[in-house]
């Protein structure tokens, strides 16, 4: 029915439920690649190379924007089984909800770590990459497709980097084309998935306006293009928590973080 999707991930597919991943975008970790020597790989690893190197990492306030949103989602996460961390994003849950103390805590303690060292952080995403391309800080979560942009327009250095972390990873996820059953012309809505899955469609995704991770088998794209997303495992991105439950975590953080 649409042929091209054999050559996205089986995974991927599995995660649209129904739909059709077409890109993708999550956060990521940005390095200056000139100053990290030992790039973290794990969130463990992030948490101690912050603290021993204070001041030079930062993450928006979460309510600012999602690469914030996102490192605060998965400091909290670390004390979640992953069948809770799941159950987040799909339903509102209080008792877990109860669980996030120690990863707010944790935050916390980074306060005297992060950039300014004094609990202050920057306001949304496009401040975190500013102090990125400025040099202000030499590590710092960001989203795939605005960190690409930046590069792109010369406003972030070239020697800067990004990097997938796990156990848990960042969050992120594949944007889905969707088909209604009642549509008028279903063959035509097929053909245009599937042209949308060509290596065609997908380089000028990473690099056009999107700037989006492609799902297709990379080998069968323009390598100079996928050099920039070659690393990024699109089936290990974590979904977001239910808006219910984020809403609840942004007004945990700012209660119990901040100038703390």
């Amino acid at each position: 029915m649409i042929p091209n999707l054999k050559n996205v991930n089986k995974l991927l597919v599995k995660q649209a439920q129904g739909g059709i991943p077409y890109r993708a975008s999550t956060v990521m970790l940005a390095y200056n690649s000139q100053k990290v020597t030992k790039v973290p790989k794990t969130l463990d690893e992030l948490l101690a190379w912050i603290k021993a190197n204070p001041g030079k990492f930062s993450y928006n306030v979460p309510s600012g924007g999602g690469s914030g949103n996102s490192f605060v989602q998965t400091v909290v996460d670390m004390n979640l089984t992953p069948e809770e961390r799941v159950r987040m994003s799909l339903v509102e849950d209080k008792e877990i909800q109860k669980k996030w103390a120690k990863g707010l805590e944790t935050l916390r303690d980074l306060n005297k770590y992060t950039y300014g060292k004094n609990g202050t952080y920057p306001a949304n995403n496009v401040a975190t990459l500013t102090l990125l391309g400025t040099g202000e800080i030499d590590m710092g979560t960001v989203w795939s497709d605005m960190f690409a942009s930046a590069k792109a327009a010369g406003t972030m250095p070239a020697y800067m980097k990004a990097t997938a972390i796990k156990s848990p990873s960042l969050t992120g996820g594949p944007a889905i084309l969707g088909i209604p059953i009642n549509g008028k012309n279903r063959a035509g809505a097929r053909l245009l998935a599937n042209f949308a899955l060509t290596p065609a469609i997908q380089n000028e995704i990473m690099g056009g306006f999107l700037k989006g991770i492609p799902v297709i088998n990379g080998k069968l794209l323009d390598q100079t293009l996928f050099a920039d997303f070659k690393d990024i495992d699109v089936t290990d991105m974590r979904a977001g928590y239910l808006a219910a439950n984020n809403n609840e975590l942004r007004s945990q953080w700012s209660l119990n973080v901040p100038g703390k």
